[in-house]
């Protein structure tokens, strides 16, 4: 029955077809159209349809959209339509005459994609199928911020008889406005989880553009078929070429534990290499008359749970702590090329460690009062190990 389906369409900018999926979205009792800052006539659009309700939401990734999305409507049922998706006739009333009893299912559906109206049949555009329907109660989309999913571990997908029609690119200039901003969205999304470096880009570009030229028949549907071969390998090269700038570059905070003399302390800091340092804590030490070459220096005195204030007045993304007379640029830049997500970092003789600031759950914000805390390195480790961390251990 219709009523048992609710459909949700993500907006932004999408006027020039919104209209026309929308119109065939009309035998559906509820549509939730979810929008991130149009600033064209999407809205006004949108509300003209008597079966829309309009929800806003700033960008949180494609995926956490649509699940918000999934929360605003009423029915179990949920049809993920994209804005330049327009369904068939024929897709319609099969979706409409489905009996939709059984949760464990999942429907899929084959999407015909145009190109300025052109109908693309290669450069990877064709055999285009993707799961559409599925009851809310039982699953939802991944949280990527790009290329999300509905999760179907454990559920049946059934492919849908007819199809949609899509019309995702008028123009080059769309084409590379939309590379840009999916491939910043792997680099983040990847950021840490996923190696790269500028060959491995430039082997999958080439591999990219055969595959959709060549393999995928791209020489069979004119320029367009060009155009989309070499926008999708320039996508592959910017994404991974991206990911390699991002896991590169990335804010620390040094706790530095002295347990040795001013001088000691005042020569490691003047030899410190700073270009990736956000800030520095020397804990042990009262001293205040050294600076590291262009970065704050905080300087705390010895006493119980020392330490971890030292952590909580971290400003880095990222966090070394090592003890003053293994401290050399060396060690850090052991650490930084070891940094990597759902790990932490420590040497032979956990005399330094590292890991990101979020991962260390009992740090208080600056705000909070301080909790029960450990006073060494060894313990902070055995507590990022506890917290379920994989260590990376590193020689010295």
């Amino acid at each position: 029955m219709p009523n048992n389906i609710s459909v949700t369409v993500l907006t932004k900018n999408s006027q020039k077809y919104l209209s026309r999926c929308l119109h065939a979205l009309q035998p559906f009792p509820e549509v939730v159209v979810l929008d991130n800052g149009s600033t064209d006539d999407t809205l006004t659009i949108a509300v003209s349809f008597p079966n829309v309700r309009v929800k806003t939401s700033p960008f949180i990734g494609f995926g956490p959209l649509k699940n918000l999305a999934a929360s605003y409507t009423t029915n179990p049922w949920v049809l993920s339509v994209d804005s330049d998706e327009v369904l068939t006739e024929a897709l319609v009333q099969e979706l409409l005459t489905l009996e939709l009893q059984d949760t464990q299912k999942v429907y899929s559906v084959e999407r015909d994609n145009y190109y300025a109206e052109k109908l693309i049949k290669g450069c990877g555009w064709g055999n285009d199928v993707v799961p559409r329907l599925y009851n809310k109660l039982r699953t939802g989309f991944s949280d990527l911020q790009v290329h999300e999913y509905i999760i179907t571990e454990g559920l049946e997908v059934l492919k849908l008889k007819h199809r949609i029609n899509h019309f995702p690119y008028d123009s080059a200039s769309q084409l590379v406005q939309k590379m840009d901003k999916y491939t910043s969205l792997f680099a983040e999304e990847k950021r840490f989880r996923k190696k790269s470096s500028p060959g491995l880009s430039i082997g999958k570009w080439a591999f990219s553009l055969f595959r959709n030229y060549v393999l995928q028949r791209g020489f069979m549907f004119g320029y367009e078929g060009m155009l989309i071969s070499f926008t999708n390998a320039n996508a592959t090269y910017y994404k991974y070429m991206k990911l390699y700038e991002q896991n590169k570059q990335f804010n620390i905070s040094l706790v530095v534990v002295a347990n040795s003399s001013p001088t000691e302390l005042t020569t490691a800091l003047q030899n410190l290499s700073t270009r990736y340092i956000a800030n520095v804590i020397v804990v042990g030490s009262a001293s205040s008359g050294t600076k590291a070459p262009q970065v704050p220096v905080t300087y705390l005195p010895k006493a119980k749970g020392v330490l971890y204030q030292a952590l909580a007045a971290c400003t880095g993304e990222y966090v070394i702590v090592a003890e003053l007379q293994h401290l050399q640029n060396a060690l850090l830049l052991a650490h930084k090329q070891n940094a990597w997500h759902n790990c932490f970092v420590a040497d032979k003789h956990q005399n330094s460690v590292s890991f990101w600031r979020n991962d260390l759950t009992a740090v208080p914000s600056s705000s909070q009062p301080l909790q029960p805390a450990a006073s060494t390195i060894k313990e902070v480790a055995r507590q990022l190990q506890a917290q379920g961390l994989e260590l990376k251990q590193i020689q010295k």
